[in-house]
């Protein structure tokens, strides 16, 4: 094995303080393990093998615990994909994996193999598109029976003007290719219903490695997504947004967590009696504009990648949305979580 200098690696320091590294991994070192580790970085400025970076530390007197430090803190790495920078479109997400999970090499290889059904392509359907489709699944699969609409350009970012009243799942695909024209993708331009997420699961040869993303706008395909995807085990994750708050969750892994309609725990189920008020009710909500835009569509797309890139690093407890629904008010960035837990009686997803 060898190490290198990572390209996410830096320093600073100001009249009191000696910094080094961005983001999470960031420390404040003494001006022993400042200087050390300055000197160690720039050895590693070309791959070397352990002995070598024992070697060295040894001539130099730099303690063993230096190179640990800058290991454990991703200053160094030993994931060779990012030991040279390249012109393509992996080497960024490479960066990042790096930076968000404990194996890399395990990510890649995930989602390389991973097929991924996203339920919904409008916006949030876009954003989850765009973000895997530079990650190269093995397939993606398409359903919507929507049409383009020009209301749908405000955070509907893969359309434009041209494409109104086109399928979304038809312009989806091409710009998706457009982007990356090795990508395996099928499109089901009807609306998500039991039976074609059963025939879409049948025709699917390795069911262990395929991942449901849904972004549907109604209750209903909320119910059947659920029922399917528990029949045959399949994760899942519910991504949407309740008009300033983005959401996602819970993140159904079956065996593992809960399905978003255990205990009805969200109240997504309504089962109250006829009441004097209820044609007012259905009145008011029948008249209900979702408020969706860049931001809360950009906002739950962002979370459930990091949730779903968790779950393929097979770091459960780094997974925010297992049990829980999670959401981010989009102005004062407050986290709310509503806790859930597996209803073995649950006629969705109970055995």
């Amino acid at each position: 094995m060898k190490f290198k200098t990572s390209f996410v690696a830096t320093a600073a320091k100001t009249k009191s303080e000696k910094i080094l590294g961005v983001g999470t991994k960031q420390f404040l070192a003494t001006d022993f393990v400042f200087d050390n580790s300055l000197k160690l970085l720039k050895f590693l400025s070309e791959p070397k093998n352990f002995d070598e970076c024992i070697t060295y530390m040894r001539k130099t007197e730099i303690p063993l615990n230096t190179f640990k430090l800058l290991l454990d803190h991703k200053l160094i790495t030993n994931f060779s994909d990012d030991f040279y920078k390249k012109d393509n479109m992996q080497f960024k997400n490479d960066l990042y994996l790096e930076s968000i999970t404990s194996n890399p090499y395990l990510v890649e290889e995930k989602i390389h193999e991973t097929t991924l059904i996203i339920i919904g392509c409008g916006g949030i359907g876009n954003f989850m598109s765009y973000g895997f489709q530079s990650l190269n699944p093995k397939q993606m699969i398409l359903i919507d029976g929507d049409i383009i609409e020009a209301s749908n350009l405000n955070r509907q970012m893969m359309f434009t003007e041209e494409d109104i009243g086109r399928k979304k799942t038809s312009v989806l695909a091409r710009e998706l290719k457009r982007r990356n024209s090795g990508l395996n993708i099928k499109e089901i331009s009807k609306f998500a219903n039991e039976d074609i997420l059963c025939q879409i699961i049948e025709s699917i040869d390795n069911k262990k490695n395929v991942i449901g993303i849904l972004s549907g706008d109604s209750s209903d395909v909320l119910f059947s997504t659920t029922k399917v995807f528990a029949k045959y085990k399949i994760p899942f994750l519910n991504i949407g947004y309740l008009n300033d708050i983005s959401v996602i969750g819970p993140f159904y892994i079956p065996n593992v967590s809960c399905c978003p309609l255990c205990h009805n725990s969200f109240a997504i189920e309504n089962d109250s009696k006829k009441e004097l008020f209820d044609e007012t009710i259905n009145w008011l909500n029948s008249r209900y504009e979702a408020p969706s835009s860049f931001t809360n569509n950009s906002l739950s797309s962002s979370l459930a990648m990091s949730d779903i890139i968790q779950f393929l690093d097979r770091n459960i407890d780094n997974i925010k949305s297992i049990n829980n629904r999670i959401g981010i008010d989009n102005v004062s960035f407050e986290m709310y979580t509503m806790a859930s837990s597996i209803d073995k009686n649950c006629k969705y997803c109970g055995a």
